[in-house]
């Protein structure tokens, strides 16, 4: 499992967004769905003009002889579901590592997070 994640949020009402997709748990007015593999969002039901909360994390970048690796970018924003809409999630691993030989290649940077159509950085490596 990646410690990194996409957590989409949906106000519980009456009426409002029934969707599957995820570990599915309820926070005060919120059902959060958090996903730390890749998977689907799925929404069976949306009200019109209905919008979700989505946070997504970028892997982190690997380190190098000369430090550690920078984090993933994060993204707060908001996003318009339909009814039937199937929203990819794409979980961006960490970087790898420099080799223990410190003349050897530096890490590599951290993969993207993807949700649909919105995309998060990976970290840089840093270091020599």
């Amino acid at each position: 499992m990646h410690n990194i994640q996409v957590v989409v949020k949906k106000r519980r009402s009456r009426g409002g967004i029934i969707a599957t997709g995820g570990t599915i748990t309820t926070y005060g007015i919120y059902k959060v769905h958090k996903f730390t593999s890749d998977g689907t969002f799925a929404v069976q039901n949306a009200p019109a003009g209905a919008t979700i909360e989505v946070e997504l994390y970028g892997g982190g970048g690997g380190g190098c002889s000369a430090g550690g690796g920078a984090g993933g970018r994060q993204y707060n924003g908001s996003k318009s579901v339909v009814s039937g809409g199937n929203y990819t999630v794409t979980i961006g691993g960490g970087g790898s590592g420099q080799t223990v030989n410190l003349s050897g290649p530096r890490g590599s940077k951290g993969n993207d997070t993807v949700f649909d159509d919105i995309t998060t950085d990976g970290g840089i490596v840093t270091g020599k």
